[in-house]
């Protein structure tokens, strides 16, 4: 197991909830910071999530602390499906399109800019999804970044 590997199944499956923060701050530093108005935006838990906690929420606080920029929870899942873990890469790649949705204020994401952030990238149908719902209600997609991609 390497160690990308092994940090993000601590932070999902071992509670270490301190972890997100510290990896997050870690992408950052190896990244170059955005310009303009450019807000943070994890990818968001499903509400039938029993881990208690979102594991991206904590990557992109993390990453909004070491950038000095503000994070947004402006996405929810639109449609109920059950966890992504243990599916294969066919079950996780056949998310329908529409099952995200934007959860902002009516025009606050007009004319802004997006980093989309999320732990594990394996089909990239979820990150799709996200980046989709924040086009439609004017958000502009700055980039999308993963811990680690399976």
């Amino acid at each position: 197991m390497g160690a990308g590997r092994d940090l993000v199944h601590r932070l999902k499956f071992g509670g270490m909830k301190r972890l997100g923060l510290a990896m997050g701050r870690a992408m950052g530093r190896c990244l170059a910071v955005p310009q303009g108005s450019t807000v943070i935006v994890p990818i968001p838990l499903h509400v039938r999530s029993e881990r208690g906690y979102n594991q991206s929420a904590l990557l992109a606080r993390g990453l909004a602390r070491e950038w000095g920029l503000e994070m947004r929870d402006w996405l929810r899942w639109a449609e109920r499906r059950g966890e992504q873990v243990g599916k294969s890469r066919s079950e996780r790649a056949a998310l329908p399109s529409g099952s995200m949705a934007f959860c902002g204020p009516v025009g606050i994401g007009e004319g802004m800019r997006a980093v989309v952030v999320d732990d594990v990238l394996t089909t990239g149908s979820t990150m799709l999804e996200a980046c989709r719902a924040l086009r439609g209600a004017g958000v502009e997609i700055e980039r999308a970044i993963v811990w680690a991609r399976a």
